[in-house]
């Protein structure tokens, strides 16, 4: 899956990236780069095992949110 995502990953930097370069749109290439890379991180993290965001902010604000609405 981790293979699949880098090979994903790599040809859309490659299709998209290569073609930004030469326009020296340097802005957009540097915000592809970024978006590709975390997405690939967030990949390889709930590969192995990392919870979704969502349940990460759910578990620091849900006693904040009990707190304030009583339950």
């Amino acid at each position: 899956m981790v293979l699949a995502s880098f090979a994903a990953c790599a040809a859309l930097f490659l299709i998209e990236g290569v073609s930004l370069m030469k326009q020296k749109m340097w802005k957009e290439t540097i915000t592809l780069s970024c978006i590709v890379g975390l997405s690939f991180m967030l990949i390889v993290l709930f590969a192995y095992g990392l919870p979704s965001p969502l349940k990460i902010l759910h578990g620091w604000l849900r006693p904040i949110g009990e707190s304030i609405l009583n339950f």
